[in-house]
């Protein structure tokens, strides 16, 4: 099924196309290919009857700069492609029999297609890698097998229709989700790697026209979900009879390529018993739903980041990266759920206090810089220290705190103060219980589970989202 993948480069590099704005180049090619690197960066191959020409751009090393440079290109259809973010990478000329050649390679850093069609999208399918591959849906996806093949996403109205250019038949399951006002179907592909492993390649199918952004928030959402982090490929949008009517491809970050060793790990429970890899619909949808509508309040755009390099951290710096996270949410949580008790003291407390100690503070005979940088530390006596403050909060939030959560939260920056342990089984777990308190605060306060999966814990049960990680 070439129309659930990512066949943009295929349509490029058999297309008689041709060159509408050369951009960056500094010759003429005669030929040009794209194709995605290991890396799942964009690349351009050309090729000239030239010697080489200098591309290199007069940029010093080292320096950070946007890549913004475009070309088009044209097809006697009416479809133009636009490259976005090309920048030069190297070339290498050789001379033969058959005369002069140069191969140039450029990156870029995304590909579009758009047909003449101007109709507003029916339904969006996005290219997505790093799918856990062992779970089972409730929803389907049919092949019918007449002269005029489509492919069915879904089932009654909520399906989506995608048209088909060889016929062929067969059914295979997938999940099917409601979250931000769309019906979403989630699927990975039966595909095998070179070393005989499943792919963990496969799409999500919006139905309407979500934009990007949107995608995005619902796209982070069910990554958040499912327990690893989806990467994007690109999209195809279809008309209502399925046919395409835009493509695009963009190169991918995949954190150094360390999050296709993850293990798929929810942070919450997503299927019902006595099943273990039957995902339940409606309570993934109400969980990635929880998320969701919390997105923008939260930041959530930041969490994720931030979360995803916690987990593909090495174990002794894992804990910076937590720790961080469980500070923005205390942080966001009294953005959201104001409280007088913000400090040691009490509000009016503490405003006498200070004032007798500025009182103190000013007649003094100290170097006036030295009397500001103790002026400055008087008035922040009054902030919570982090373990008092993490505690309160759980207070707050109806959450119990064990005793193994409050010596993890004490020990979370030692690695950022370049306090090393030898005790490294402690590290770890201590990255463990900090993992799992961002989970149970997050859950609190997204109201997106009442329960947690205890993954510091022998056989990962299920608990409580009120009830603390008990000690080993």
């Amino acid at each position: 099924m070439k129309e659930l993948r990512e066949n943009l480069f295929d349509l490029f590099n058999e297309d008689h196309l041709s060159l509408a704005d050369a951009g960056p180049l500094k010759f003429k090619p005669t030929s040009a290919s794209v194709s995605r690197e290991k890396n799942l960066t964009l690349e351009f191959l050309f090729t000239s009857a030239e010697w080489s020409l200098d591309h290199e751009p007069d940029i010093p090393a080292g320096t950070l700069y946007k890549a913004q440079d475009k070309m088009i290109f044209t097809s006697p259809s009416g479809a133009s492609y636009t490259a976005d973010g090309v920048s030069y990478r190297r070339h290498e000329s050789s001379s033969s029999a058959r005369g002069l050649q140069t191969t140039y390679r450029f990156a870029l850093h995304s590909l579009e297609m758009n047909t003449p069609n101007d109709e507003p999208p029916a339904a969006i399918i996005e290219w997505i890698g790093n799918l856990t591959t062992g779970f089972f849906g409730n929803a389907r996806v049919t092949i019918d097998n007449a002269e005029t093949s489509n492919i069915k996403i879904g089932d009654g109205n909520q399906s989506i229709v995608v048209n088909r250019s060889v016929s062929a038949g067969g059914t295979s399951t997938i999940l099917k989700i409601f979250i931000g006002g769309y019906t979403v179907y989630l699927a990975h592909l039966r595909d095998r790697n070179d070393d005989g492993s499943r792919s963990r390649d496969g799409y999500i199918a919006y139905q309407g026209n979500p934009d990007a952004d949107t995608r995005r928030k619902i796209r982070d959402s069910v990554s958040f979900v499912l327990g690893l982090p989806i990467v994007l490929y690109g999209h195809t949008a279809y008309s209502a009879t399925g046919h395409p009517i835009s493509m695009r491809s963009q190169s991918t970050y995949a954190y150094g390529g360390r999050i296709f060793d993850l293990h798929d790990r929810p942070p919450y429970p997503i299927n019902k018993l006595p099943t273990e890899n039957m995902i339940d619909g409606d309570l993934f949808s109400k969980t990635a739903e929880g998320l969701y509508r919390k997105y923008d309040e939260l930041n959530f755009l930041s969490l994720s980041w931030t979360y995803w390099h916690g987990a593909c951290a090495a174990y002794s710096t894992a804990a910076v990266y937590f720790g961080g996270l469980i500070e923005q949410l205390q942080k966001t949580a009294r953005k959201l759920n104001p409280s007088e008790d913000g400090g040691l003291l009490k509000a009016k407390e503490w405003e006498n206090l200070k004032s007798q100690l500025l009182d103190i503070l000013g007649p003094a005979q100290i170097d006036p810089a030295m009397k500001k940088i103790i002026g400055n530390k008087i008035r922040g006596l009054n902030q919570l220290p982090n373990n008092v403050a993490l505690e309160r909060l759980f207070q707050q939030l109806g959450l119990g705190i064990s005793e193994a959560e409050k010596t993890a939260w004490k020990h979370r920056n030692n690695a950022a103060h370049g306090n090393s342990s030898v005790d490294h089984e402690a590290v770890i777990l201590n990255n463990k219980l900090l993992q799992l308190i961002f989970h149970r605060l997050l859950g609190a306060i997204t109201g997106c589970s009442n329960q947690y999966v205890d993954y510091y814990s022998l056989h990962f049960p299920v608990r409580a989202i009120s009830d603390p990680v008990p000690g080993r």
